[in-house]
């Protein structure tokens, strides 16, 4: 696991960076001439940067301009000053550094790089700009290395991030409180969930399951932490780090015999022996084991004095009682500024969302009572689909950060509501004088998917007034395939379709290739649509056909756009494929339907056709995400299986982890799917293979004239579903193949 050089690196860095003062000038200067090295080697003599004063209200400010021989980026810290270079590089050099795919090649000639001309002052609108889910750092990084993790704080930095979630290495200080506190080496590891769970491990949901996680991850995620800080606070980022929130080990219990210890309610149908326990926080030892965590995280890894915790995440209190809420919050904040008087709690406020018919108005407000006004800050984490903030009075006086969650478990499919995003949160923003609004944040569960929203969302940090779609949408396709391809006739006509009928709202089509196989009902061609929190609802606010998605497709697939080098550009082929599958798992759609129809006018032959089709649509789909980086189970693996370096065990057990996290979720399927994916290896193999089985017991029981028996084919796929979380097939690591070439084979075939 590299534990050798981390370990020397991580104390070069504790050394360097925890034990001096705030970052300086030089060091956001430095970080950002860093920032370039890294990401545009070419251009490290293109460009000046100099620090500013803040705004006169105090918030971050860029300007641009024009220098002598070098274009000349001030802000007033190094996340201001990367914030001026990514809007040069948007808007001027039209350059893209995403999640899925660079197109860079303006990047590499500082000599063709364009002027400002007019001087350019943008001062932020708010205080913060949020990123990530507590979810995030399992759905999307559990098995990132210091490589991939250093794309993403340089991707931070660039898009104005200035308040990230850095919550990697939280076992360590786990590890240490409860050995403080009297438990053994093997009862503190036993605690601990496998790596691909330890968010919800972490939010007190579930404990035990995929473990145990051994002291060599925990030691090398701690030394990953030391790095991440250290990056974060050069640029002058504020990480925002873990605290205390009530959740112990069982066998605390027998240290401490009189400590009020109860077992959480049920969550996910995950039985006993995986369910958390609470220590009620009016017991004594709760202040003592707050007050030591941050105190013992803090001399790991210093602090910047806010800190998120959830107490009830997905969980109910005991009690609705309003006294009893209020205390229960103030003293989670007592024991978190025993350890740290200047601390601030950054609190996610789903709680409020998912739980709504317990958190009524009385409730929230006095749950919410129990911490100063300036002690707390809100993360209003689904506001562009269920704001909390108003229908609770902008949370009666604290301050709160609009959200952009969107998407849960990394499902596939491409939505958003573009126009949405755009507008509201200026909208939001100005509303009534007693507004506390303070900032914008993306909070998605995973990333890797739509990324058009993603940088859409934090670019409305510095915008002062909403900006029509299109028009953003114009610059963007720029930046993401190259001014030639952005500006083609075809790509501009293939984006006005997607912002009309698939970037319109929060919802999207349902591919029925990661669900379980059943026989639906089916009320038309297509499918139900279904809306993020997975309730049907009639046509889902989502316009347009599958004519139009088909439509786009083929004009980002023309021979005009290939001329122009499209096959070269990662984004594009990205896209490419993205919208591929969605056309093709709508195609999927109504082969089922035509199934289900074959199945009941039991016509063999018609059932036979159409299962064959489905079979083969679900390989072509395979073959098509195979062509693309960010769409293979192999990567997924393999990235796994390396954090363990030479231990097989342990390689084998990061394994388990990831194969379990993406289908059952869970040791009997309690989560079954939650976080499917559209990836090569996990069509062609799992959903292929639950698929095929289900079409030979379809057939089966046509041929002998019975009905299908559901339930005996789910006890069947199950066995298949377990027996797959222990297997080691290995699937492709890399992209093969032609994108390009692939996706026009396909559309020539499947187009209607």
């Amino acid at each position: 696991m590299m534990k050798g050089f981390f370990g020397v690196l991580a104390v070069c860095v504790m050394i360097a960076t925890l034990s001096h003062a705030a970052a300086t000038n030089a060091d956001y200067v430095e970080a950002v001439k860093g920032l370039v090295q890294r990401r545009f080697p070419a251009l490290v003599n293109a460009f000046s940067f100099e620090v500013i004063n803040p705004a006169d209200n105090g918030h971050d400010v860029f300007e641009l301009e024009d220098g002598t021989n070098t274009i000349i980026i001030r802000g007033n810290n190094g996340v201001s000053l990367a914030a001026g270079l990514g809007h040069y590089m948007k808007y001027y050099a039209h350059v893209q550094l995403s999640w899925t795919g660079d197109q860079l090649a303006p990047a590499m000639d500082p000599k063709s790089l364009p002027l400002v001309g007019t001087k350019v002052r943008i001062v932020a609108a708010d205080k913060w700009s949020y990123y990530m889910n507590v979810c995030t750092v399992s759905y999307s990084a559990a098995w990132w290395d210091w490589t991939r993790w250093e794309r993403e704080i340089d991707w931070m930095a660039l898009q104005g991030v200035n308040l990230p979630l850095a919550f990697t290495g939280q076992e360590y200080i786990q590890r240490a409180l409860f050995k403080e506190f009297g438990l053994t080496d093997e009862e503190v590891h036993a605690y601990f969930t496998g790596p691909a769970f330890l968010a919800w491990f972490r939010m007190g949901n579930v404990q035990t399951w995929a473990g145990p996680l051994s002291d060599a991850w925990i030691d090398a995620q701690h030394d990953m932490q030391l790095l991440i800080l250290a990056r974060m606070r050069q640029f002058g980022m504020t990480p925002v780090l873990s605290m205390f929130a009530g959740h112990v080990p069982p066998s605390i219990k027998q240290y401490y015999p009189d400590a009020q210890i109860t077992e959480a309610a049920d969550w996910a149908g995950f039985s006993e022996e995986y369910r958390t326990w609470i220590l009620e926080v009016t017991d004594p030892l709760f202040n003592k084991l707050g007050k030591r965590y941050i105190e013992i995280q803090t001399e790991a890894y210093g602090t910047d004095h806010i800190y998120n915790g959830d107490v009830y995440n997905e969980m109910q209190p005991p009690t609705d009682n309003t006294t009893y809420l209020t205390e229960s919050s103030r003293g989670t904040y007592e024991g978190l500024i025993s350890g740290d008087p200047d601390a601030v709690w950054l609190m996610q406020a789903w709680l409020f969302i998912n739980e709504r018919s317990f958190w009524q108005e009385p409730q929230v407000k006095a749950y919410l009572s129990g911490v100063p006004n300036d002690r707390m800050i809100l993360l209003d984490l689904f506001t562009e689909y269920s704001p909390v903030f108003s229908r609770e009075n902008n949370y009666y006086g604290k301050k709160w950060i609009w959200c952009m969650l969107h998407n849960f478990g990394g499902n596939p499919g491409m939505w958003g509501n573009l126009s949405h995003i755009l507008t509201q949160p200026h909208l939001d923003r100005g509303k009534g004088s007693d507004n506390t609004m303070d900032g914008v944040g993306i909070t998605m569960e995973a990333i890797g998917q739509n990324y058009v929203m993603y940088e859409a969302m934090l670019e409305q940090r510095w915008r002062d007034q909403p900006i029509p779609p299109r028009q953003w949408l114009n610059d963007y396709v720029q930046r993401r395939y190259g001014e030639a391809i952005g500006k083609s006739s075809e790509v501009q006509n293939a984006w006005v379709i997607l912002e009309q009928v698939v970037f319109c709202a929060p919802t999207h089509n349902v591919s029925y290739v990661e669900d379980v196989p059943q026989i639906h009902d089916f009320v038309d061609g297509y499918s139900f649509r279904v809306d993020p929190l997975g309730k049907p609802v009639s046509n889902g606010g989502v316009s347009g056909s599958l004519d139009d998605l088909w439509n786009a497709w083929k004009l980002l697939l023309s021979d005009n756009v290939a001329a122009l080098g499209a096959a070269k550009v990662d984004p594009f082929c990205h896209d490419v494929v993205d919208l591929g599958v969605n056309v093709l798992t709508n195609e999927f759609t109504l082969r089922l339907h035509n199934l289900y129809a074959a199945i009941k006018a039991k016509d063999l032959a018609a059932v036979k056709d159409a299962a064959a089709q489905a079979l083969e649509l679900i390989e072509d789909m395979d073959h098509l995400l195979a062509t693309d980086n960010y769409y293979l189970l192999g990567k997924w693996i393999s990235d796994a299986r390396a954090l363990a370096g030479s231990n097989q065990t342990e390689a084998d057990l990061y394994e388990f982890n990831a194969r379990n996290q993406l289908t059952m979720w869970g040791p009997d399927g309690n989560i079954n799917d939650y976080a499917r994916k559209s990836w090569n290896g996990l069509y062609g193999d799992y959903y292929y293979n639950r698929w095929s089985m289900f079409m030979q017991d379809v057939i089966t029981a046509v041929a002998s004239g019975k009905d299908f028996d559901q339930g005996a084919y789910n006890a069947k796929c199950k066995v298949f579903e377990k027996d797959w979380q222990n297997c080691h097939t290995t699937y492709p690591a890399t992209g093969s193949g032609n994108t390009l070439e692939v996706a026009v084979a396909l559309a020539k075939k499947y187009s209607h």
